[in-house]
């Protein structure tokens, strides 16, 4: 076992998201390409298709991402927009689901 190696900073994040919202047991934090591209219209998410009715009143929106998330001000942001929801889209960044 390799035990030099250390986690990504970038996801210190996700222990704000799970003190603050201990149901949660599974962060997944992705920026595929057209997540990322919808992530630019800096718009909440329109559930008007039958394929992400899953997300319905489910999405949360983070209008203004701060930058690499490498710090507690994108910990604290993203566990307090998500609120009793289970996904956030974030603002020029991409998706965080529970």
């Amino acid at each position: 076992i390799n035990q030099e190696g250390m986690a990504n900073p970038a996801n210190r994040f996700h222990t704000w998201i799970y003190k603050e919202h201990p149901e949660v047991n599974c962060i997944i934090h992705t920026h595929p390409t057209y997540v990322a591209a919808l992530s630019m219209l800096q718009i909440p998410l329109m559930i008007s298709q039958m394929d992400v009715c899953a997300l319905y009143e489910d999405c949360s929106f983070v209008s203004h991402w701060p930058g690499v998330p490498v710090g507690n001000e994108e910990g604290i942001l993203i566990s307090s927009a998500l609120g009793k929801n289970r996904a956030v889209l974030l603002s020029h960044h991409g998706q965080l689901v529970t």
